[in-house]
This record gives structure tokens, sequence and C-alpha cells, in this order.
């Protein structure tokens, strides 16, 4: 059962649908939920210049009175947020706390979620600009996170149906116990898809999966398909009407970018429905 959520809110679009994912399994596992807002360092450092000289060390240029006025402001502005989401818990029968931090948020979140069971935010942030790519707090939490993550999408869709991408993989491995953890209390079924390998039984890679959901009493049927991995994946989405997709942070071989696998972010950035990501 999950009995500490950390919901990491902004006020973006993306972080209220986070918040309705967070209050769906809250009340699912009758636990509570803790909302955290963080007041940006990094916006109320505000502009910087470069002063000319060997190190060109940039310096800050806002006033002691500037900054002083910023933070009251976001601190309001938190205030208010964490007294709504209070509201709608109450509302929802959920346990509630409200956390308000200063600091940068993908390190204030990283800190404050070392102790809970799952962490949710949006997908993208206010601060974050292309809507095909993923956020930069999400990215750096998505890399650095030892807490499973539940990254929302723009849009709220109700949990009906699980996909697992499963490979065999430690981190996949961690993906199914972390979505197995999720499902205490649900009547959720589970398709596991697994991208079948040249040298590689994919139907006996899939069976683990099976046989781990079925002995927790989980409804559970797998997909396997040739191809990408990336793309298999998404199209296992639409093809079992998942609402939630959980996965390793990286796959079976490894393959790391600068921060994350190509596939990891290639499908944090497209998938149309929230993903529990585990590493």
């Amino acid at each position: 059962m999950l009995k500490r959520i950390l919901l990491a809110y902004d006020g973006s679009p993306y972080s209220e649908a986070a918040k309705t994912y967070a209050l769906e399994l809250a009340q699912a596992h009758g636990s509570m939920l803790n909302a955290l807002f963080v007041i940006d360092q990094g916006i109320l450092a505000g502009p910087r210049v470069a002063v000319p000289g060997p190190t060109f060390v940039p310096i800050e240029v806002v006033s002691y009175e500037d900054y002083q006025s910023a933070q009251d402001e976001m601190k309001d502005k938190g205030r208010r947020y964490l007294e709504r989401l209070g509201q709608e818990a109450a509302a929802a029968g959920v346990g509630f706390q409200e956390l308000l931090r200063v600091g940068y948020p993908d390190q204030v979140i990283l800190r404050e979620g070392r102790s809970y069971d799952l962490i949710v935010l949006g997908r993208k942030g206010n601060s974050d600009i292309k809507e095909e790519t993923l956020g930069y707090t999400g990215e750096m939490l998505a890399s650095n996170s030892a807490v499973p993550l539940l990254l929302a999408p723009k849009e709220h869709s109700s949990i009906d149906r699980c996909l697992l991408a499963y490979d065999g993989s430690q981190q996949a491995v961690r993906a199914m116990r972390s979505l197995r953890q999720v499902l205490d209390g649900t009547r959720w079924p589970v398709t596991v898809v697994t991208v079948r390998e040249r040298g590689r039984t994919s139907e006996a890679t899939a069976n683990e999966a099976v046989e781990y959901f079925s002995a927790h009493g989980v409804q559970v049927d797998t997909l396997i398909k040739e191809g990408d991995p990336s793309r298999v994946i998404l199209e296992g989405i639409q093809e079992s009407g998942a609402d939630i997709l959980a996965m390793g942070a990286f796959g079976h071989r490894g393959l790391r970018e600068l921060f994350l696998g190509t596939t990891t972010a290639k499908i944090l950035s497209q998938s149309p429905v929230a993903v529990l990501l585990s590493h």
C-alpha cells in the first residue's frame, strides 16, 4: 500500500493533472497526501550579468528589496495554492499536510521525497516552454530519484487499466514491483508489453511479469511486438487502452544519453498517459 504520497505542485496545468492523480491514489490507498510548493530560488535570483575579467563571474543584479518582495509574493501564492489543495483533499476525505520550501525545485523535491512511497508531479512546470519535451525538473527527478515517480500529462485520465513495459532488466523489475504497490486496493488489470528481440525469448520474459501479478491476484495479459522499443510501448498504450504506463528508467541495454536513455526520454516526452517511473 502507498502510505505517504508527495505531490509537487506549482499551479501549472500539468501539476493540476498531477493533483488529481495524487488525490485518486490517496483515496484508493487511504494514504496521507503531502503537497509541496517550492519557492524557486532560480526565479528569485532574477537576471544576471557577467563582469568582464579572466573568469567572467556572474553577479546578481537584483536588490535586496526586490528579492524580498518577490519572495513574499511567491510565498503568498504558495500558501493560497496549498490552502486550496487542503480544501480539495478534505472534500475527498484524504489526510493532508502542506509543505512550503525555498530552493531549486528539483533539489528540494529529491530531498523532501526520500521518506515517501511515491512522488507525483507534472511532466512539465510553469517555467518549461517546449511542449514536446520533458520539463527540466521532471528530467532531473527522472534521472536521480530513488523514489518511484508518477509523471502526469497535461490532462488527467481516470485509471482503469495499466500497462507495464517489461524487458527483464533490474529497472523493469523495480517498475513491476512499484506498479504492484500502486495496484493494492484496486481492481485495475495490467497488460505487459514486451519487445520481441533476436536471441531472446520474449514470451518467457513477459511470463515473469504474468506470474508475479497473477500471484498477487491481479488480472494480467501480454502484448508482444517487434520494432523500436519506444514505438512499441507508445503503440501498446493505445492498443491496451491503458491509462497509466509503468516502466524502468532505462532498458535492458542500459543505454543512456545525457541524463536518460533514448527510449525513456522519448516515452516520457510523448506519452499521452501518466508514467510511473522507477530506477
